[in-house]
């Protein structure tokens, strides 16, 4: 809901909202994002998101182990993501069918980071 606020600030008031502001800076880190990530299928999509929140969007400087603290519902990840979260469900589960990830409630541990990344291609 911040985030529909922000833009919708930013669009009526392009001139007397300065770009430094919050909102202007979630508008811009939320465009940045989404042009980063789209271009992914939804695998390589939740790959990169886990491992650029885990530290490394290579996944080579990361560690097995390592996990992510998901701070949000599936739902909400998977509109961030541009799916739906049973299309986000099925790439999660598949990539703790190959032993990439496990999944503890909140949490996703990243078991074999570097495999994990071969998915963004």
């Amino acid at each position: 809901m911040r985030l529909r606020r922000a833009l919708a600030s930013c669009r009526r008031h392009r001139t007397q909202v300065a770009a430094n502001s919050p909102d202007c800076a979630l508008s811009q880190w939320y465009s940045f994002t989404r042009k980063q990530l789209l271009p992914l299928d939804v695998p390589g999509r939740l790959a990169k998101w886990l491992l650029t929140r885990a530290g490394d969007p290579t996944g080579e400087e990361i560690r097995p182990g390592a996990s992510v603290e998901l701070r949000r519902s599936q739902g909400e990840l998977a509109a961030e993501l541009g799916t739906n979260r049973s299309t986000l469900n099925r790439a999660l589960q598949s990539f703790a069918n190959l032993g990439y990830v496990t999944v503890d409630g909140d949490r996703v541990v990243l078991r074999d980071p570097a495999r994990l990344a071969v998915n963004i291609g």
